[in-house]
């Protein structure tokens, strides 16, 4: 049986992470060039919602899947802090 690989470094998954967040967030950027697209209504309707509705969300949970459960924790730590701080 092969050896494991080695784990990604904590840092590595961070960015990985964020980066398919940040990418995943654009997809809604797409939608004017499907309009612009010769494809009948209903694909264009389609991918549109994909485009809006699906795809960011689904880039979030992979996001979240790569940065890890315990780093999820920390930024929402310091998210619930500074939003106390801000409405004080």
């Amino acid at each position: 049986m092969p050896p494991n690989p080695p784990a990604p470094r904590r840092g590595a998954r961070y960015v990985s992470g964020a980066a398919v967040v940040v990418l995943f967030q654009c997809a809604p950027l797409g939608i004017p060039w499907v309009w612009t697209a010769d494809w009948p209504v209903t694909v264009q309707t389609v991918v549109s919602a994909l485009l809006a509705l699906g795809i960011p969300e689904v880039g979030i949970l992979l996001g979240i899947a790569l940065i890890g459960k315990s780093e999820v924790k920390r930024i929402w730590r310091i998210t619930k802090v500074l939003w106390r701080r801000a409405f004080r």
